[in-house]
């Protein structure tokens, strides 16, 4: 996937390197980074209430000693020239240096009946009145995490009433009290309807407690050369990078040009995960697919599913995959540009031994998810580089503790970091399912995904998922293309039978038909 295309996602430590870097290497002080993003904070706040601002009401800026509370004193300079009348909050007292000192001089030399400066103690900010607005710049990307100390917690309660009664508040960079890199909040934490962050989208803004926290999230450019940048560990996927991921049809294409998939899926009791994979990496736009079952459950597959081939397999007394398929298998395995292997194929003793035997027999392009991850290591795979592995974060817990990850002393890790452990150990791609899913790549790069909803919360989604993942990289996408596409097409579908027939009552198959309005929206925006 071409990274260029992505939104930019950093971690504090990114941030703080490229600070430094600014001014070192491109002489962009931080006074400068922090007046454009002040400004550029204001324009979105007089876009978003520049009716509430421009009329009078009441607008309340809190403000700490730091860099995000010096930014919080540009947006007010900017909003009073707006014509915005202001309470600013200096919690804790005022700045004592740097650029934000600077910039409370500039403000306080605008002071006047529609400006008051108020050295904010606890006592402060348990009077102080209900704003009509509020901004959050207590503290941003530069907290350490753990308990919030006083007057900043009290600050944060003020803000939490205000907006259980209705107020507006937005959060520049962070609300306070969330996490930057994991999204894991404190109590009590800033409950923001609009955050604005500067120069990239913060992994806690897209994870964890902070994704709600954070409500919509506005990214603001503060002017960072492009060669910052290049060493950031992240991005999330946008429509733009879905459409230049997706593999192009020639005029001259026929059913076994377009991606031949051979899905190793379904038992007995079990061949719904088999039938929507497979009809998923169909709707997708793979030109064939051949599903391998058990032989007893072709009939039942067969009355589901017109359009695929099947490939009847010995079977064990308890319906699973034998064993004894596996030279069958392996003929399979020379047509297909892809191998789709794992839904609702089972435990048992003699499938998990098949599992393990066709994935190393395997040369190309492999989706594993599901029941083929119980029990994969490091030596199953002969060509990572073509791999892609589909976890949910029970799947990807167990998949970690499998190959040793995770298990030393400390705070449990997140889906992130756990699956960006795993794609190193593998040397593949890892797909983690969940809100939101993550791709990471082979090098460690991870794509987040910014579509779908609490819809996809059923069962049989996942199945879907993997499916479209499999019916592009069948098509000539990379890995990560795929794997990134497919996860933004999914949520995308989801979106669309959301808003037609409501959250509750979406069931798996119905992304399968919006799946193609969401490649319609992509293709032809």
């Amino acid at each position: 996937m071409n990274r260029t295309l992505l939104r930019p996602v950093a971690t504090s430590d990114e941030l703080h390197t490229a600070d430094q870097q600014a001014a070192e290497r491109f002489c962009l002080p931080t006074r400068v980074l922090m007046e454009t993003a002040g400004r550029a904070a204001a324009e979105i706040l007089l876009a978003q209430h520049g009716a509430l601002i421009r009329r009078g009401e009441p607008v309340a800026v809190l403000c700490g000693r730091g860099l995000n509370g010096g930014d919080g004193l540009v947006v007010a300079r900017w909003l009073r020239l707006a014509g915005a009348r202001l309470i600013v909050y200096l919690v804790g007292g005022p700045a004592a240096k740097g650029a934000a000192h600077d910039a409370l001089t500039t403000l306080r030399a605008m002071a006047d009946d529609g400006l008051r400066l108020i050295d904010a103690g606890r006592p402060e900010l348990a009077d102080a009145p209900c704003p009509a607005l509020a901004v959050d710049a207590l503290l941003g990307t530069g907290a350490s995490g753990g308990t919030l100390r006083e007057p900043i917690r009290t600050a944060v309660e003020r803000l939490v009433e205000w907006a259980d009664a209705g107020v507006p508040v937005i959060a520049l960079d962070l609300p306070t009290g969330v996490g930057a890199d994991d999204g894991a909040a404190t109590e009590p934490h800033v409950r923001a309807c609009d955050t604005i962050t500067f120069a990239a989208l913060k992994p806690g803004l897209l994870m964890g407690a902070g994704r709600e926290a954070a409500g919509t999230v506005h990214l603001a450019e503060i002017g960072f050369p492009t060669a910052l940048r290049r060493d950031w560990q992240a991005g999330q996927t946008t429509a733009e990078a879905v459409r230049d991921a997706l593999p192009q049809r020639a005029f001259d294409s026929y059913k076994y040009s377009t991606g031949k998939v051979f899905v190793l899926a379904g038992s007995v009791g079990k061949t719904g995960a088999a039938v929507m994979t497979a009809t998923a990496a169909l709707r997708i736009g793979a030109g064939a697919v051949v599903i391998g079952a058990p032989r007893s459950t072709v009939p039942i597959l067969a009355a589901s599913l017109t359009e695929a081939m099947f490939d009847g397999l010995p079977e064990t007394d308890e319906g699973e995959l034998a064993e004894s398929a596996f030279d069958q298998i392996a003929e399979r395995l020379d047509w297909a540009d892809v191998l789709l292997i794992g839904p609702g194929l089972g435990r048992g003793d003699q499938v998990q031994r098949l599992i393990r035997r066709v994935i190393r027999a395997r040369r190309g392009p492999v989706v594993i998810d599901a029941d083929a991850l119980f029990g994969l290591t490091t030596s199953d795979l002969t060509e990572p580089n073509c791999a892609v592995v589909t976890p949910h974060e029970g799947e990807l817990k167990r998949l970690a503790s499998t190959l040793g990850i995770g298990s030393g002393e400390g705070d449990e890790p997140t889906r992130w970091a756990l699956g960006r452990q795993v794609a190193s150990k593998l040397r593949c791609t890892v797909l983690v399912k969940g809100a939101p899913t993550i791709t990471v790549a082979m090098d460690g790069f991870s794509l987040f995904n910014p579509t779908g909803t609490a819809a996809l919360a059923t069962v049989g989604t996942g199945d879907v998922l993997t499916g479209f993942v499999a019916g592009l990289l069948a098509q000539g996408a990379t890995p990560e293309g795929a794997a990134a596409a497919g996860a933004y097409l999914h949520g995308r579908a989801a979106q669309i039978v959301e808003t037609e027939r409501g959250a509750r009552s979406l069931i798996a198959t119905d992304l399968l038909a919006a799946v193609g309005r969401a490649l319609v929206e992509i293709e032809h925006p």
